[in-house]
C-alpha cells in the first residue's frame, strides 16, 4: 500500500483509485488558482479527475507537474523525470509512482506553505 495525501492506495484497487483520482485533481485544481490569482496564464488541460490512467493521463499529468514546478520551484528543487514512467503495469513501477508523486506534491506544498 502507498499511503498518500490523496488517499491510501493498493496497486490493481479500482475504487480506491477513483477516489485517489478525485483527491488527487482537486490538489491540481487549487494549484492552479492559486497560480492563475497571482497572475500566471496557464494554458488548459483537461481534467485529471477521472480515468482511465493511461498514457494520455499521465502525460496530462506530467505537463501539470512540469508546469508547477517552474512557477512555484523555479530553483530546480525537484525533478518530474520520475513522473514521465508512462505506465502502472507493475506493482513496484505504481508504487515508485505514487511516491515520486508524493514527493513532488509535498516539495510544491512547502513552497506555498499549504498545510
Amino acid at each position: 500500500m502507498i499511503v498518500s495525501p490523496f488517499g491510501n492506495l493498493e496497486f490493481g484497487d479500482e475504487a480506491g483509485l477513483l477516489d485517489w483520482l478525485q483527491a488527487h485533481a482537486a490538489r491540481h485544481t487549487m494549484y492552479r488558482k492559486i497560480a492563475v490569482n497571482n497572475g500566471v496564464n496557464l494554458p488548459t488541460t483537461p481534467v485529471l479527475e477521472s480515468g482511465p490512467v493511461d498514457d494520455d493521463w499521465l502525460a496530462r499529468h506530467l505537463f501539470n507537474h512540469m508546469t508547477w514546478a517552474r512557477i512555484f520551484l523555479p530553483d530546480n528543487s525537484i525533478a518530474t523525470v520520475e513522473l514521465a514512467t508512462p505506465t502502472w503495469k507493475s506493482k513496484p513501477e505504481f508504487y515508485e509512482w505514487h511516491q515520486a508523486n508524493n514527493n513532488a506534491h509535498t516539495r510544491i506544498d512547502q513552497a506555498l506553505g499549504l498545510p
